[in-house]
């Protein structure tokens, strides 16, 4: 049995998808692992990372990366300069990675300390790697003030966009060089360099739409060009994920999503199935009628329901920012909790401290509450990708767009499930009251592992 730095053994299923994954290494180049709660990804992925060396985790978010760095503090962490208090203290940082430290990222970090450093890396391990296109695209959606960016005005199309991203990258990568960069230099060398990995030698692929914008700002007249990245950069993802071999892990990695980061490369898809036995996490379908699933009278009613029904134990409620306040209301006398973007974690504390109502905005990753935290779980709404983003407009347009779209409902989905059930032992009833939710489920379950459902009617 593998041990983890000399000390606690790993569990037979992790040994199990641990030989597995480096046996599926030695045949293809990018492999997929769709692993739900409990399986201790961040465990395998520290393990994977001593066996094989030079291997390099990337993970979503700098709040996963510190998470990382709790649980193994041996790790290099390596962030934004932002984080580190000194310039000096970031250059470390980043030189201990190129030196093959063991390290931690988030994967722009990991682009930005890769650059101009073209030593070995045999592997890269992404955890949560369902969110990795959609934080690509975001990177590289971005504007530039014309004036201050040195934007020649015949740039306004793709290939101009790429003409002026070579030069301006190559004049930045040796301001950064310097003793001393200033933060606004850094930050917009990784601007243009999301630009430059993105579109060099892709100029034909209509990733980018490019135009100006003319406003005033303190009665001056400023030019910004906007930048924004309809579709995910495949050049991106493989500057990103430049290395001999690919892990991806999540516990909602689809084929699909697998398939679409490996680019071309040979790839394989594993999945691992829920290590809670079913009685303890069943999810309940009891759909209110279609015209009514945005109806937040009627779905509050239902939650008020739930919540009684279920004695009133520690409940988290998903809804989205816009609604939260509407919930508010129609439950207040539950004397409900809820979050903003900023206290998201404070929220959290106050939920683990005291149990009760919490509506829950933005909490579909992100959020441990295993065990008495919470035990009972309610999706009034499914969470459609918006279809007023240029992004989500041009995707559903191309062969298979409805299929993603499905897909990343459902992926979110279960993403939002997972909150309440984190390990082999846990307990948590959820509940689903969209109506949307069986017909997306009967025709895409086969890319997820078997949800214990037990079917209700409609109200």
């Amino acid at each position: 049995m593998l041990n983890r730095d000399g000390k606690q053994p790993i569990r037979a299923h992790q040994e199990e998808v641990y030989q597995t994954i480096l046996s599926a290494l030695n045949k293809y180049d990018v492999v997929g692992l769709n692993a739900p709660p409990g399986w201790g990804k961040s465990y395998l992925a520290r393990a994977w990372q001593r066996s094989i060396g030079y291997t390099d985790i990337l993970t979503a978010s700098n709040v996963l990366v510190d998470q990382y760095a709790r649980d193994y503090p041996e790790l290099n962490v390596v962030k934004g300069r932002t984080h580190y208090d000194t310039q000096a203290e970031y250059q470390r940082a980043k030189q201990l990675a190129r030196d093959s430290e063991d390290s931690i990222f988030n994967p722009l970090s990991a682009l930005f300390t890769r650059i101009g450093h073209f030593g070995q890396t045999r592997c890269i391990i992404v955890d949560e790697a369902h969110t990795l296109a959609d934080m690509l695209r975001s990177s590289a959606t971005t504007s530039f003030n014309t004036s201050k960016s040195r934007i020649p005005q015949e740039v306004d199309s793709e290939f101009s966009l790429s003409k002026w991203a070579q030069e301006r990258f190559a004049t930045l990568n040796e301001v950064i060089r310097r003793p001393y960069v200033t933060p606004e230099q850094l930050a917009e060398f990784e601007r243009v360099a999301a630009i430059y990995y993105s579109i060099v030698g892709h100029e034909t692929e209509n990733v980018f739409k490019v135009h100006r914008e003319v406003r005033s700002v303190r009665g001056r007249r400023q030019e910004t060009l906007k930048v924004d990245a309809v579709d995910c950069p495949a050049g991106l993802i493989q500057q990103v994920l430049r290395a001999d071999k690919i892990i991806l892990m999540s516990g909602t990695l689809t084929e699909d999503e697998t398939r679409m980061l490996a680019t071309g490369r040979s790839y394989t898809w594993l999945s691992r199935p829920y290590l809670a036995p079913a009685a303890n996490r069943p999810v309940f379908i009891q759909s209110v009628a279609q015209e009514l699933r945005r109806d937040v009278p009627t779905l509050a009613a239902q939650v008020r329901r739930i919540y009684e029904a279920e004695g009133r134990r520690p409940t988290l409620v998903h809804v989205t920012y816009g609604d939260a306040a509407q919930y508010m209301q129609e439950l207040q006398d539950l004397n409900p909790i809820t979050n903003g973007s900023a206290n998201k974690y404070a929220t959290e504390q106050q939920f683990r401290a005291n149990g009760g109502l919490w509506i829950a905005a933005g909490c579909a990753e992100g959020i441990d509450l295993a065990d008495d935290a919470c035990r009972v779980l309610i999706i009034p709404s499914l969470m459609f990708p918006n279809k007023g983003d240029l992004h989500v407009q041009k995707r559903l347009g191309l062969p298979g767009g409805q299929r993603w779209y499905c897909l990343k409902t459902l992926e979110n989905t279960i993403q939002r499930l997972g909150r309440g059930l984190r390990h082999i032992g846990d307990q948590c009833n959820s509940y689903i009251l969209d109506p949307a939710f069986p017909r997306l489920w009967g025709d895409y379950k086969n890319q997820f592992e078997p949800l214990a459902i037990v079917w209700g009617t409609t109200k």
